[in-house]
């Protein structure tokens, strides 16, 4: 084998995760909207924390919906600047991949909903044993519905 050719493992054997041309890889999508999540709750445009991690909003708007991966350094200064451990951006993709929904994946109502933003933002000002006593409320009123 020549210094230019490359080691590149045909499609039919590549494993399905690895196809290209076939959309945005779920756990990106995933990641995405947890940046998305985070960046709504702290009350930021795409241009602030664009801004603030030193990317355009542009990049921003592709990583928040899974079109470009996030590096691990992103990562880390995006954890930084949203005050969030580097797990929260993984939080729920595995109970989701072991029910087997990782590609039905879709932004939570929550996060686009002006009221649900309202929540969560007073929600997080709360103490603990009022957060305690909403989220029961909550799991009440849904499991009468």
């Amino acid at each position: 084998m020549s210094d230019t050719e490359t080691l590149e493992m045909p499609t039919e054997n590549r494993p399905e995760w690895r196809r290209r041309g076939e959309g945005p890889d779920p756990v990106d999508v995933h990641i995405g909207q947890r940046v998305r999540l985070s960046r709504k709750t702290h009350g930021l445009s795409q241009e602030a924390l664009a801004a603030k991690i030193g990317v355009t909003f542009q990049q921003l708007q592709k990583y928040e919906k899974g079109v470009n991966r996030v590096s691990g350094s992103m990562l880390d200064r995006l954890s930084t600047v949203l005050d969030v451990p580097h797990s929260f951006f993984y939080d729920g993709l595995h109970s989701q991949r072991e029910a087997g929904r990782v590609e039905e994946m879709s932004p939570n109502g929550i996060v686009t909903a002006r009221s649900g933003l309202a929540l969560m933002r007073h929600f997080d000002k709360c103490p603990p044993d009022v957060q305690a006593s909403i989220v029961q409320f909550v799991k009440a009123v849904a499991g009468a519905l």
